[in-house]
């Protein structure tokens, strides 16, 4: 739900950006900062391992990324966090199915 939330955001600031709209996309990139924030703290560094080192690594990405398509009113900064967004409910949409086929294929092989 959060890097729903995020995405949202984001492409509403794109909007307001090609609509010169700033003051507008000022909120939602703040909104979509802060939501990065929190996706940033529930990050188990020591659970989470190397993933979570990535991860935190892209979110402060995302971060430095948004302040500039803030300050330069730039899209094309503002599209690739949105892409990167996307990409990340991606992977966690599809873990489901990826363990769905593990969990079949150790089932066969412990099938006599």
């Amino acid at each position: 739900m959060l890097l729903d939330g995020a995405s949202a955001r984001i492409a509403s600031a794109i909007g307001h950006i090609t609509r010169g709209n700033h003051s507008a996309k000022g909120g939602d990139i703040g909104d979509t900062l802060a939501i990065i924030g929190c996706l940033k703290g529930a990050l188990n560094m020591e659970q989470g391992g190397e993933i979570a080192a990535r991860l935190e690594q892209l979110y402060d990405y995302m971060d430095t990324r948004l302040v500039e398509a803030s300050a330069a009113n730039d899209v094309a900064a503002a599209q690739e966090v949105l892409r990167l967004l996307t990409e990340i409910r991606e992977a966690w949409m599809g873990l489901p199915e990826q363990l769905n086929q593990q969990s079949a294929a150790i089932r066969q092989v412990g099938s006599p």
